[in-house]
């Protein structure tokens, strides 16, 4: 058993016990909360000591050119996601939950994958073929909670509402530059949006609302993640300072019976007329600005 400290603090708790449950040797990455030089040389450390465990564990030669070539892959995936990432203003996509949420196993569970390469291509020419439309965009942050069933009746295939970016997939495709493969797997996770403080959550979901053109950002509160839920006010305050219009919406990523269907739609539904009323108010601010000008 493999796990981290990363992300989660759930973790620390879940993988021993189910480790000595099951009598499992386990390896432990410890990923520190300060982002520098020094903690990417610390987890690159690391991550050369588990592939000695996982050989001893399976009897199988890990070769130094596959671990380059997983890192080649998470380039070439990183680089494919950017480039349909900064067509998302004018090219609208169909979007459904389940799509989001495989986003985040290719970017996350398959990366460094042959398959994260195809998928963040297709995904490419996807978004070079969709036309734009006159629809909302969203940014989404955190997880998916992709088995909600008002959250799948207000976005999948949508033409009037669009999820343009989240910030869960976009830092899994983050690009790395280091020639070492175990210091750019090590930076990616040292520099992860959910390690460390919250200024580069923050930092993030500016960018990617600015990059897209979103309209407003829904940020999930997953109730068992107590890492969001103490930011999640911060997160809204920040992106609200800079224009953008952010809803927290709890809910439960795993088990949608214990958010009631009705308050989940009543909200979605609620924040999306505003949304609408805050684009009409903009076309009405930029047409008055146009005729003052021809004035």
């Amino acid at each position: 058993m493999i796990y981290t400290n990363l992300a989660c603090d759930g973790n620390m708790m879940t993988f021993p016990y189910l480790k000595e449950t099951y009598d499992l040797p386990g390896f432990y990455i410890d990923v520190p909360y300060e982002k520098s030089k020094e903690s990417v040389g610390y987890v690159a450390g690391q991550l050369r000591e588990m592939k000695h465990f996982l050989e001893e564990m399976t009897g199988e030669q890990i070769p130094e050119q596959e671990v380059a070539k997983a890192v080649s892959n998470s380039k070439k995936a990183s680089a494919y996601y950017r480039k349909q990432l900064a067509l998302r203003k004018d090219h609208d996509p169909v979007t459904t939950m389940t799509n989001e949420l495989y986003a985040i196993f290719m970017c996350h569970l398959l990366s460094g994958s042959k398959e994260a390469v195809k998928y963040t291509k297709l995904l490419l020419e996807d978004v070079k073929k969709a036309p734009k439309e006159d629809s909302l965009h969203v940014l989404w942050m955190h997880i998916m909670p992709f088995l909600q069933e008002p959250v799948r009746d207000v976005f999948n295939y949508s033409d009037h509402i669009h999820i343009s970016a989240c910030d869960f997939v976009a830092d899994g495709f983050q690009p790395v530059s280091e020639e070492d493969p175990y210091e750019a797997m090590a930076k990616k996770m040292v520099y992860s949006i959910y390690n460390g403080n919250v200024d580069q959550r923050i930092q993030m979901a500016e960018q990617l609302a600015k990059e897209t053109d979103a309209d407003g950002g829904i940020l999930f509160a997953h109730w068992g993640c107590k890492g969001t839920l103490g930011v999640s006010n911060l997160i809204k305050h920040s992106l609200e300072s800079e224009g953008i219009p952010t809803m927290i919406l709890d809910g439960d990523g795993c088990n949608p019976a214990n958010t009631s269907d009705g308050q989940v739609s009543t909200r979605l539904q609620a924040f999306v007329e505003m949304l609408e009323e805050g684009r009409e108010e903009k076309k009405h601010d930029t047409l008055c600005m146009y005729v003052n000008i021809r004035r």
